[in-house]
């Protein structure tokens, strides 16, 4: 599943690169100027309308939509997965009631089980109707939300996620960690995946990957065995737009190696997120590695993209080493290295390293004829061999690991089934059709396709050419 989410994942991402006119500017000048949108405002009026204490009773009533309709999302990935259902219970011959677990979450309504698939049909399809007035009443909330935005005070607002479960489902130490940061790298990550992935229920905006990139502190996040992999999903958002030396500081800061403590931490998350089963120690040292692989990779992408050939080869140099440390044989890191030589004039390292790659054993016919063709490039020293080597190429690359590494540890499976992915997931999927519909109910609304295209149209043309693995 992972290999087509990592193949749509590159075809269907726009490139979120925007016009680099005038005056430089700072990726960080840059960022705050991309992320102040109506799109961005109605987004943080959302959360505003789901949090905020002493509410007008337009706001109340609007928390009500909302909350009905993520709460029909939840069921209906329920009744399309099975994902999060809860068990059948097993009868036990005993008359005494259990005691209660003391929680500190508000009790809320019980989750959707797959038995609610009808009714939760039925309630979509009303609330289909109210998804227009939802985004014409936040439009009231927008001011506050771009004041926030712009001032960066979303973490004055108590976090969303925590209101959203039904009690039980989350444990004290989940909400504990689930402070303003943490609920950004959840959505965070969230967002990364509908995203990128060929069914997405609804279009994201752009904007909005960038503003959660933009608040999630990785090194401060408290599911600290998580701070790698948030720093690789946010050099690959920054990447993507353009924003390349963003993108190589959160790559720089993914320590060299996975070592016993990060492990521990990371196993530790995963409990407390509600992953039954841990990875072994080979598979976890590989997520981190290819973690550090995404951000290198994709900030070398990001530096080929703005010319600045030098800060991508040193990227390339640490995307090579990580995918090698992430159990990828040298013969398949072989062709980058190629590159490398070849960047460097050492033609006879580039055709060694050709050589190498060429012995794969899962290269086809076709592959093998791409490195034939490669290495006749070489000996004529034809310009042409660089060309080969172009962002598809490294993008693909460092995606490939990084996913491959994520379904051999089956993280994805084990997370998508907790109640807080099912929740979180309804309230972007829920989020992302309120500002889909603004589009239409707003006329003063941002474009959300803002350079939505450029990327799948220039992977488009190239998808059927076969490069070296």
């Amino acid at each position: 599943m992972l290999r087509a989410f990592a193949l749509c994942a590159l075809l269907v991402l726009p490139s979120l690169a925007g016009c680099h006119c005038g005056a430089p500017k700072t990726d960080e000048q840059r960022l705050k100027e991309r992320i102040d949108t109506t799109s961005v405002h109605l987004y943080v009026a959302l959360k505003i309308a789901l949090s905020k204490s002493g509410a007008s009773p337009e706001v109340m009533a609007t928390r009500a939509k909302l909350l009905a309709l993520i709460s029909a999302s939840a069921a209906l990935y329920v009744h399309a997965t099975g994902a999060g259902a809860p068990p059948t219970p097993t009868p036990t011959p005993t008359t005494v009631p259990p005691t209660p677990t003391p929680t500190t979450v508000p009790p809320t309504p019980a989750p959707p089980t797959r038995d609610d698939a009808a009714s939760a049909l039925r309630t979509a399809a009303d609330l289909t109707r109210d998804v227009a007035t939802i985004a014409v009443a936040l439009y009231q909330l927008r001011a506050e939300g771009a004041a926030i935005v712009r001032g960066e005070r979303e973490d004055e607002l108590p976090p969303v996620l925590p209101g959203l479960f039904a009690a039980g489902d989350a444990s004290p130490e989940l909400i504990a960690r689930l402070d303003a940061n943490g609920e950004h790298a959840v959505l965070l990550f969230a967002f990364f995946v509908l995203k990128t992935h060929p069914k997405s229920p609804v279009p994201i905006p752009d904007e909005l990957v960038l503003y959660e990139a933009s608040r999630t502190d990785a090194a401060t996040l408290r599911f600290v065995g998580l701070r790698p992999i948030a720093r690789a999903v946010k050099a690959w958002i920054f990447g993507n737009a353009s924003l390349c030396d963003l993108a190589a500081g959160e790559a720089a800061g993914i320590p060299a190696s996975g070592d016993a403590a990060w492990r521990a931490a990371l196993r530790d998350d995963l409990r407390v997120l509600g992953a039954p089963d841990a990875p072994d120690d080979a598979e976890l040292t590989k997520v981190h590695a290819a973690a550090r692989g995404l951000a290198h990779g994709e900030a070398a992408v990001c530096y080929l993209d703005r010319d600045e050939p030098a800060k991508a080869d040193a990227e390339l140099e640490a995307l090579a080493d990580a995918a090698e440390e992430a159990g990828l044989p040298r013969e398949d890191v072989a062709p980058i290295r190629a590159y490398l030589a070849w960047r460097h004039d050492d033609l006879p390292a580039a055709k060694r390293h050709l050589l190498l790659a060429r012995t794969s054993p899962r290269l086809d016919a076709r592959d093998r004829a791409a490195i034939d063709e490669l290495l006749t490039y070489l000996d004529a020293r034809d310009p042409r061999f660089g060309a080969h080597f172009d962002r598809v190429y490294f993008t693909v690359f460092a995606a490939r690991i990084f996913l491959d590494a994520l379904e051999r540890a089956h993280l994805v499976d084990q997370l998508s089934g907790t109640p807080l992915y099912r929740q979180t997931r309804a309230f972007v999927t829920s989020a992302g059709r309120v500002l889909g519909a603004s589009q239409q109910a707003l006329p003063t609304a941002d474009s959300l396709e803002k350079g939505a295209g450029t990327l799948f149209e220039r992977l488009h043309h190239k998808k059927t050419e076969r490069r070296p693995r």
